[in-house]
């Protein structure tokens, strides 16, 4: 739970009738028509493997299942046209993969005199089993499309990430130097030309209570606040107020203070329900330490 800080959805029905309603229609929608046949098919096949049941007509099993799907997918994503383009690219991808199968299995037929024992006998194979032949074509093919449409998104995320990002946003971060770093630091970037950067000091820390209040216990408004009062935090302390920070509320320290005071981000004390005069309780190192919010 410290690292990852995403909150679990409330309890209730939903999930269960979402997993009711999902085997319900997969059931449904591959197994009915199958089921249906079965009263149509006559006894004397229980004794002999050559007569066949009748056949479903207008190919029912496909239809049937890719409605099943069609159907689920509309009412877990609620989003029409997504599915509906989904659904016909992969129509699309699917019937070009099943022609081009089908034209594959037919041009193979007039290699069979001129390739050798081994290769007849495949080939022949292949003709006599046409449609499973173009049943996996399909089916590799639909495999290749999704790897390549995995690909394609995670390339088109990374270069809209990039295109949102400023133009001097930095690339390379420093983390975890220790005092005695700083100075070497400081010099090995010189020596390269690179402009120094300003040290912050971090300390790690956990919340352990608001106004005498242990946060464990609490329960807040916005789930993104009980996932920040329950993780671990970086604190930092300064003398002077950053260059591109400002205060909203209350007044930034000046040292003359006799008690710790902690300066809080806007919409983490929104999400956490704070205001100026709150006290917070940090666990750092093994050590309680109480700050006040005065800004």
């Amino acid at each position: 739970r410290d690292m990852i800080g995403a909150a679990l959805p409330a309890p209730g029905s939903g999930p269960a009738v979402l997993g009711m309603i999902t085997a319900l229609s997969i059931l449904a929608g591959f197994a009915l028509p199958d089921l249906a046949q079965m009263g149509k098919t006559p006894p004397l096949r229980v004794l002999r493997q050559d007569i066949d049941p009748p056949p479903l007509r207008y190919g029912i099993s496909w239809l049937a299942g890719v409605a099943a799907v069609l159907a689920l997918l509309l009412w877990i994503v609620r989003d029409t046209r997504l599915v509906l383009t989904i659904f016909a690219g992969a129509a699309v991808t699917f019937i070009a993969l099943g022609a081009a199968g089908w034209l594959l299995v037919k041009s193979l037929r007039g290699f069979r005199g001129a390739a050798g024992v081994a290769w007849r006998y495949g080939l022949a194979n292949l003709g006599r089993r046409g449609r499973e032949s173009v049943v996996q074509v399909v089916a590799f093919g639909l495999g290749l499309m999704v790897l390549l449409l995995l690909s394609t998104v995670r390339t088109e995320l990374m270069d809209t990430w990039r295109q949102s990002l400023p133009e001097n946003a930095p690339n390379q971060f420093l983390i975890n130097i220790q005092p005695h770093e700083v100075d070497a630091m400081t010099d090995f970037l010189g020596e390269r030309g690179l402009a120094l950067p300003r040290f912050v000091p971090l300390v790690r820390a956990r919340m352990t209570s608001i106004n005498g209040q242990d946060v464990t216990q609490m329960t807040f408004e916005d789930p993104q606040g009980e996932a920040w009062a329950r993780r671990d935090a970086n604190l930092s302390w300064t003398d002077t107020l950053q260059a591109d920070n400002r205060i909203v509320q209350g007044a930034f320290w000046n040292g003359e203070s006799a008690r710790p005071e902690v300066s809080v981000e806007q919409d983490f004390g929104l999400e956490l329900g704070l205001s100026l005069g709150d006290d917070i309780g940090f666990d750092i190192a093994g050590e309680g330490v109480t700050a006040t919010v005065t800004s």
